[in-house]
């Protein structure tokens, strides 16, 4: 590896700079895939709710069979 400014970047040290980028990107990939995971079960949690308050407002002013 080379850079302008300071020239020839040592082999072990590009090795590690590039080990430790590998490393983070995988770090962000399996960050993400969990994030929208829980993104998924959260809309369908809201969902559940959305249906349940329907429902409750749907039958709260139906007349009640025990009267």
């Amino acid at each position: 590896m080379y850079c302008a400014d300071i020239g020839r970047i040592p082999d072990e040290l590009s090795t590690k700079m590039l080990e430790k980028y590998v490393a983070e990107q995988k770090a962000l990939v399996d960050k993400t895939a969990e994030l929208k995971k829980s993104e998924i079960q959260a809309d369908k949690e809201k969902n559940d709710v959305d249906e349940f308050i329907s429902r409750l407002t749907k039958y709260y002013d139906a007349p009640c069979p025990y009267s």
